[in-house]
């Protein structure tokens, strides 16, 4: 109650995200009550049609978040938290004739131990309005989250897809960057400019290229602007290959350069993972940290694994990754047996950034068929420097019991139980509870109806 009060008195009122969102769905509803109104026959004939058809869901997952933590030093007293989560998901398609689709996302949180709340009480993950221009061509407004090449974030603005050809994809966008707590407030477009384009070309069966740009500012100066290229392959049955490079104008630096390959010839094959990464250590323009931007060196890093897993559900996985900073490296390996009602494994991490033995593992087991078990432990000997004397090291116990409970089709009961032996807490007890709600209706005249936990 204290984070919807606090909703309400100083952001719904002076909000401008607020208002769109109650245009968006007053014009929704709006809809719905001519659909009602309209004959069987003229239902009938819509139904033939594409931009008739309409559907909608909707999500929300409600969680009890309590833990007790005690330091092990005698000054700080026993402390309790109860955070409160509740996340919210939907959508409607299709309506207005089929030409506009609404999507909604985002969170509420509170914690009812303390007057400060430490989380974000509220974020708008997405909200925006999509319009169909036509088969070939769709357009966005609100907020959204843009990937597209060398962009990667959540935008205030408009997006642009368009497919001209089928052997051609275009895409542009243009807005405020989110704020990063992703308050309900959009940022100043003047201080978070986010402008970009992307193409894509598919040349064969087997290959597609494409190049991008992408500009942005940060408090009303210039953070980067990027140009890249990219390459999706697949050569033989069985292998696919992504070659990524990104350039930043500004500096005259390349900012990364990727390789990403799976390979898989035969359904009774291991699978085959491959990643090499090059970037520059990136820092925000016009922050504190920006000074040590000079002194920073390039990151290299590198993965592969393997993993195979029959079709009794008995199996391995490998698994190595590699951190290079200038002379300074990091080293993981890692292998695990798979067996039908879980995996055992060992990792151990050695390099000038600390060692680390490892040991995990995960039960599952399903007693009946709306009831799932799980629970898993880890068991971790660490030491902060390189070859660190015996008494430098500490151990670290983690376990975990859960509980998913299907009550009905879209009404969930999950129960979790986590308890964690560290250095720094001679208790680290919590508990979790969280029912999961999901309803929604398939592709119709009118999208209306009960679907999931309604049936």
């Amino acid at each position: 109650m204290k984070t919807i009060h606090a909703l309400g008195s100083k952001r719904i009122r002076s909000s401008t995200w607020t208002r769109v969102l109650l245009l968006l769905l007053g014009s929704s509803l709006l809809v719905s009550p001519t659909a009602w109104a309209q004959t069987e026959s003229s239902r009938a004939s819509q139904n033939t049609a594409f931009a008739s058809a309409q559907s909608w869901y909707f999500r929300t997952r409600t969680t009890g978040y309590a833990y007790t933590t005690a330091p092990k030093d005698a000054v700080n007293e026993e402390t309790k938290h109860f955070e409160f989560y509740q996340y919210l998901d939907g959508a409607v398609s299709g309506f207005a004739q089929g030409k506009l689709d609404l999507r909604l996302s985002g969170r509420f949180a509170d914690d009812f131990a303390f007057r400060a709340n430490p989380t974000t009480p509220y974020r708008l993950y997405s909200a925006y309005l999509q319009a169909h221009l036509s088969r070939r061509g769709r357009l966005r407004l609100g907020r959204l989250f843009v990937q597209e090449g060398v962009a990667n974030y959540t935008m205030d603005g408009l997006y642009l897809a368009l497919k001209p050809t089928p052997r051609l994809k275009l895409r542009a966008w243009g807005g405020a960057r989110s704020p990063y707590n992703m308050e309900w407030e959009a940022s100043n477009l003047s201080d978070e400019t986010a402008l970009g384009a992307h193409a894509i070309a598919l040349l064969t069966p087997w290959m597609n290229l494409g190049v991008d740009w992408a500009y942005l500012e940060h408090n009303g100066a210039r953070a980067y602007q990027k140009v890249g290229a990219e390459a999706s392959l697949r050569p033989t049955p069985g292998l696919r290959t992504i070659l990524r490079a990104h350039y930043e104008t500004e500096s005259e630096q390349w900012d990364q350069a990727e390789l990403l390959a799976w390979y898989r010839p035969t359904p009774g094959w291991p699978m085959l993972n491959v990643q090499y990464l090059d970037r520059r250590q990136s820092v925000e323009k016009n922050t504190y940290w920006e000074r040590f931007l000079p002194s920073l060196d390039r990151v290299r890093l590198a993965r592969a694994s393997a993993r195979y897993e029959n079709a009794e559900e008995w199996g391995l996985e490998v698994e190595y990754f590699g951190s290079f900073v200038d002379e300074f490296e990091q080293t993981r390996l890692g292998g695990a047996v798979l067996f039908p009602y879980g995996r055992l494994g060992y990792s151990v991490r050695l390099g000038d950034a600390g060692e680390e033995s490892r040991w995990f593992g995960d039960l599952r087991w399903r007693p009946l068929s709306w009831w799932n078990l799980s629970g898993g432990a880890m068991l971790s000997t660490y030491a902060l420097l390189k070859d660190a004397p015996e008494d430098f090291e500490r151990d670290l116990v983690t376990l975990y019991a859960r509980s998913v409970t299907r009550l009905r089709d879209g009404l969930n009961l999950h129960l979790e139980f986590q308890s964690l032996d560290n250095p720094q807490y001679s208790k680290d007890l919590r508990f979790l509870v969280g029912i999961d709600l999901a309803m929604g209706r398939g592709a119709s005249s009118t999208g209306l109806g009960t679907g999931g936990w309604l049936q």
